[in-house]
């Protein structure tokens, strides 16, 4: 459990860090967004918070909310993963393929490329 301050009402909150998923980052700015259950609640509240930091990690970077590799993974497991990917192996082939083209995704500071979206053919991460 931490405190943080919410996004969106500017409140001090303590959170359940334990389940914490990051949403965005900026590596550039030194932050990292994470969106969390409020802890000690009845009714599961979900809070968005930044702290400092970066992440350098590809398969973190892959786990952030609305990126286009992961919205392209979605679509060719017919955003049903654990119908049509039970084993991973269509993902793994995705974070490999991210892995080894770092430069297609990623500028110079390790955040997402604005044009990220441009040369992502879902068949390359079929190989």
């Amino acid at each position: 459990m931490i405190k943080v301050t919410d996004l969106l009402t500017r409140q001090e909150v303590i959170v359940d860090d334990s389940k914490k998923k990051i949403t965005d980052f900026s590596n550039k700015n030194g932050l990292i967004y994470y969106s969390a259950p409020e802890a000690n609640t009845e009714v599961e509240h979900w809070v968005d918070y930044k702290v400092n930091g970066h992440v350098d990690d590809v398969e973190e970077k892959l786990s952030t909310y609305n990126n286009a590799v992961r919205l392209a993974y979605a679509k060719v497991v017919n955003f049903a993963a654990s119908e049509n990917d039970p084993d991973g192996e269509i993902w793994n082939g995705v974070v490999e393929y991210v892995k080894h083209n770092q430069e297609k995704f990623f500028d110079e500071n390790g955040d997402w490329k604005d044009n990220t979206t441009v040369g992502i053919n879902v068949k390359d991460f079929l190989n």
